[in-house]
């Protein structure tokens, strides 16, 4: 007999224990700072809030707002700001460091990332920050469970790095077969994904739908050949990518307020004097 009133889940985490924190820090409006050339013996995470820096070495990188530099141990790091320089850091150690740094995909040859959920990366620094004067081990405690959050929300940002690849895959798919007889299903299957969350991620990053991205293609592609007089209408639906031409006419009066004909003959016209 099934025991109904038990609710339990499996997890398997991996979690690496040997991570902590030395310091945490921030810097507000300072002019033209310069950092370094400095080498130190553990992880120090930087966030830029403001401002813009050039960071040296074999090939120069350009630190902007909401770049998170990621100084690596035994790194030689020199940077130079222009201008008002405003960041927040944190020094981590720790093998534990070794393998989120390594999952994060950041790297020493290119040891900066670009954070889209900025407001909750710095409010991550800002509370562990806030929490690094308590030094009992309750306080230690709550600093390394601030910290874990910090990682978790990198790790989300990294995901969302992987979601924006896959939509730019998906609109290189449409733009170059939006023609034929694409479907979201085709598309999807394509980029191995499920078709309910392909459409709503795609929508999430474009704020339209795929199919109403297609059509959107499909109708301004029409709208071209209709400008060409010798294309019969029939034919202009087919290389727009519709197989059916009463759908597409009465679609095309729906979406653009005029029928096929009426928009060539308006623009056979020309504009009203």
């Amino acid at each position: 007999m099934i025991d109904t009133t038990i609710f339990e889940k499996q997890l398997e985490l991996d979690i690496p224990s040997d991570l902590g924190i030395y310091y945490s820090g921030k810097r507000i409006n300072t002019k033209n700072h310069v950092y370094g050339p400095e080498i130190r013996n553990h992880y120090l995470f930087v966030l830029v809030n403001n401002g813009n820096a050039c960071l040296y070495g074999e090939k120069n990188i350009f630190l902007k707002p909401h770049d998170l530099l990621v100084m690596f141990p035994g790194q030689r790091i020199h940077y130079k700001a222009s201008g008002l320089w405003s960041i927040q850091w944190v020094g981590v150690y720790g093998n534990g460091a070794d393998r989120l740094t390594e999952k994060l995909g950041v790297t020493r040859k290119f040891p900066v990332m670009n954070v889209h959920c900025y407001r909750e990366v710095e409010t991550a620094l800002e509370s562990i920050y806030a929490s690094a004067g308590d030094l009992t081990l309750s306080g230690k405690l709550n600093s390394l469970s601030l910290l874990y959050e910090f990682f978790s929300i990198l790790f989300q940002n990294a995901n969302s790095d992987q979601q924006d690849d896959i939509v730019q895959s998906a609109i290189k798919i449409i733009r170059y077969n939006y023609s034929q007889q694409i479907t979201v299903s085709s598309i999807a299957n394509s980029l191995h994904l499920n078709s309910a969350y392909f459409s709503r991620l795609f929508a999430s990053k474009t704020g339209i739908s795929p199919k109403q991205f297609i059509l959107s293609l499909r109708l301004e592609r029409a709208k071209e050949l209709l400008q060409q007089q010798a294309i019969p209408v029939a034919e202009v639906s087919r290389s727009a990518g519709f197989s059916d031409q009463l759908y597409f006419s009465r679609l095309f009066r729906q979406k653009i307020g005029l029928s096929p004909s009426q928009f060539r003959n308006l623009q056979k016209e020309g504009p009203q004097r």
